[in-house]
């Protein structure tokens, strides 16, 4: 059964926005987020900045493509899962107690946790399954964008909800 254009549409309205709000949050936070990258120890010496700047391309650069191809959700789930694996190489190696540059929610209690690697790899699964369905083909209609514009919202506040939650402490050894 074909996957209805609006579910799409709603998808990737909200994975750009993501993005977008991703991209926004570096450039914004321009002189910590060298440091963020640097706490991830991953990357050579003097390579954080430059590798800010690529992000950003990349994440604006996916946030426009979602809105003008499905396809572009490739390149969104694999931005999501460089980023898991970082995240889960970095709480593997012990190196947990860093800024996981996530929008900003964080920062007041830097601390990677799995549940991070979870919200991406859960993000980049339904990217990837989006991508991959067959979308019906039918003109959007005027509440179609209404429906497009809940989603949105209601996707927001669950994803904001989210990373308040992962924010508490936490009252495991390593959760």
């Amino acid at each position: 059964m074909p996957l209805d254009p609006v579910i799409s549409m709603a998808i990737r309205v909200s994975i750009a926005v993501l993005f977008a709000v991703a991209a926004w949050h570096k450039l914004r936070d321009w002189p910590r987020i060298g440091g963020v990258i640097t706490g991830y120890r991953l990357l050579p010496q003097g390579a954080s900045l430059p590798a800010a700047a690529t992000l950003i391309v990349f994440e604006l650069a996916v946030a426009a493509g979602l809105l003008l191809s499905p396809q572009a959700l490739f390149a969104a789930a694999l931005i999501l899962i460089s980023y898991a694996s970082a995240i889960g190489l970095n709480i593997l190696r012990g190196n947990d107690r860093i800024d996981c540059g996530c929008l900003g929610y964080l920062a007041k209690a830097p601390r990677l946790k799995w549940a991070m690697c979870l919200r991406n790899a859960v993000i980049a699964l339904i990217a990837i399954m989006v991508a991959s369905a067959d979308v019906s083909i039918r003109s959007l209609v005027w509440m179609d964008f209404v429906t497009i514009a809940c989603v949105l919202a209601g996707l927001s506040i669950l994803y904001a909800s989210l990373e308040a939650t992962m924010a508490l402490p936490s009252s495991g050894a390593n959760t």
